[in-house]
């Protein structure tokens, strides 16, 4: 079963205009993979012509896959993977193919097996934290996050996305907890900022809610901040609804 965000914490990630685009997930390094094969082929006449293959092949997968042709990266990856079955950053890239494609359950097959073969890479790691969130497996999902936190505690998205974790359970106070780690990593992200006022008003929390509205206007986001204010004055979780904003009007087109 597919996991979704509830409305009002989706609204956060509208208001930040975030998305999760293919080539920020898709970097990654052949060259720190088991049995890696080298990134530069044509400077390395020692290579076979199968590993000169693997490397043309990967290369080619993660181009087309930056450029969001998932059947041909797909097809480019197989073939890569048939030639060297334990390169884990193969599995990793038909990982980010099978999230882009919405196929789940094989996104967490091909990053399982990445992460058996280089358990603690990073970016295989956050993607298989994300497909288990998409498929349901709740815990699976949360203990990927805390175990990416233990080895890389300075990984905004990944305090981000557990509290988003916790925000789908109604679990409001850790998911602050986990925002205000964010925030602490990077005091001027918006994104966050976003993320901790709709969480503060499921909490009921419209001083958190209202503060940030503040913060908000403060570092240079007056459109985010006016519409975070509409969901204060509107949101049912409010006990005042003392005059409800007018709707927040469409940010002028740049």
């Amino acid at each position: 079963m597919i996991r979704r965000l509830s409305p009002l914490f989706a609204a956060a990630l509208v208001l930040a205009a975030v998305t999760l685009s293919p080539p920020a997930l898709a970097q990654t390094d052949i060259t720190t993979a088991s049995d890696s094969v080298a990134a530069g082929p044509a400077a390395d006449t020692s290579l076979s012509a199968d590993q000169l293959s693997v490397t043309r092949l990967y290369e080619t997968g993660n181009r087309l896959l930056n450029a969001r042709r998932y059947a041909e990266a797909e097809r480019s990856f197989l073939d890569a993977l048939k030639l060297a079955p334990r390169i884990s950053a193969i599995r990793h890239g038909l990982g980010l193919v099978y999230i882009q494609t919405e196929d789940y359950e094989l996104a967490v097959l091909h990053l399982e097996e990445a992460l058996r073969l280089e358990p603690n890479q990073i970016k295989s790691l956050y993607a298989l934290a994300r497909a288990y969130g998409e498929t349901g497996e709740t815990e699976k999902s949360k203990r990927a996050y805390e175990r990416l936190i233990q080895l890389d505690p300075r990984f905004e998205k990944a305090y981000q996305d557990l509290a988003g974790t916790y925000y789908r359970e109604k679990n409001w106070e850790k998911a602050l907890e986990l925002l205000e780690k964010a925030r602490a990593l990077n005091p001027g992200s918006h994104r966050t900022m976003s993320l901790i006022g709709v969480t503060g008003i499921r909490a009921g929390r419209m001083d958190i809610a209202l503060d940030t509205v503040t913060e908000l206007r403060r570092i240079g986001h007056p459109d985010e901040a006016r519409r975070l204010e509409y969901l204060v004055y509107t949101s049912k979780e409010n006990p005042e609804k003392t005059g409800a904003a007018s709707a927040p009007s469409r940010p002028a087109a740049s």
